[in-house]
């Protein structure tokens, strides 16, 4: 479980920390709408077949987006957090460092390219 705990905890507070710098309308949504506009705020187009945006913000967007709007990935890490029962937190934590990472990265270039503007 401490696997999935600890997944969990940079996407969350990366997160947090874009949400008040640019988007505080979203400050006090569930973690699935935050990083859903997050994603939306650095990529506009994500949402498109088309699109030529970052393809690894496009991982991410896959990971935690489904038609119910509960999003997998970010279910399994609640569910890491939550769930005393759930038996896959290390499945979650290596597939959450593997899709949040670009998710990450891409906050940290925003925050240092606006604190240089």
């Amino acid at each position: 479980d401490l696997a999935g705990v600890m997944a969990r905890i940079p996407l969350e507070l990366f997160v947090d920390h874009y949400i008040r710098e640019f988007l505080p309308n979203v400050a006090n949504e569930k973690l699935f709408k935050k990083v859903r506009a997050v994603l939306l705020n650095l990529s506009p187009n994500i949402e498109s077949k088309d699109t030529t945006d970052d393809l690894n913000l496009k991982g991410a967007w896959n990971a935690i987006r489904t038609d119910n709007e509960t999003g997998q990935l970010i279910k399994g890490l609640n569910d890491c957090v939550h769930d005393p029962k759930f038996t896959d937190p290390l499945g979650v934590a290596e597939r959450a460092n593997r899709v949040s990472t670009p998710l990450l990265v891409a906050i940290i270039d925003k925050l240092r390219n606006t604190k240089k503007s």
